[in-house]
């Protein structure tokens, strides 16, 4: 039996979608994995100014030609902000505007660009997100989101 082109595609096509299906089902797309930011957006948060992670915001702004968005914080109390700033902590930062979750930067020889409180409150810290397709424009609303707190209407300079 000799296939033409267009048999030999519309075949692949029919013999693909059972593969496809199951593919789909399993652990990458199942309902055992759920993506992070998922979570995040399903979550309730009590609304702060920061006091309750014990962290002040400096500024919000842009950086790297608007890829990145940069977050200046400093530390009121220092118990409260290890707490709750920690390696294990789940950080986003929400655009008002559109709702999307930007996660902090990751890059592969350095590694996240966040930096955590130390032994001194007497500094600045910063963190840096992705703001992959400059989503998040100067003059823009921003929320900060850590664990079960939300710090929001952060202007974007």
């Amino acid at each position: 039996m000799k296939l033409s082109v267009g048999k030999w595609n519309k075949w692949l096509s029919v013999a693909a979608l059972p593969i496809l299906a199951w593919g789909m089902s399993g652990p990458l797309f199942g309902a055992d994995s759920v993506r992070p930011e998922t979570v995040a957006l399903q979550k309730q948060y009590s609304s702060t100014t920061g006091a309750a992670a014990g962290i002040r915001i400096v500024s919000v702004g842009l950086s790297a030609n608007g890829n990145l968005v940069d977050l200046r914080y400093g530390i009121d109390d220092l118990e409260k902000a290890r707490k709750i700033l920690n390696s294990k902590c789940r950080i986003y930062l929400r655009d008002e505007a559109g709702g999307r979750l930007l996660s902090i930067a990751n890059m592969a020889n350095v590694g996240k660009l966040l930096a955590l409180p130390g032994s001194d409150a007497n500094r600045g810290y910063v963190m840096m997100f992705n703001n992959a397709g400059r989503l998040v424009k100067s003059g823009g609303k921003v929320s900060l989101l850590m664990d079960d707190i939300r710090v929001g209407a952060l202007a974007v300079r």
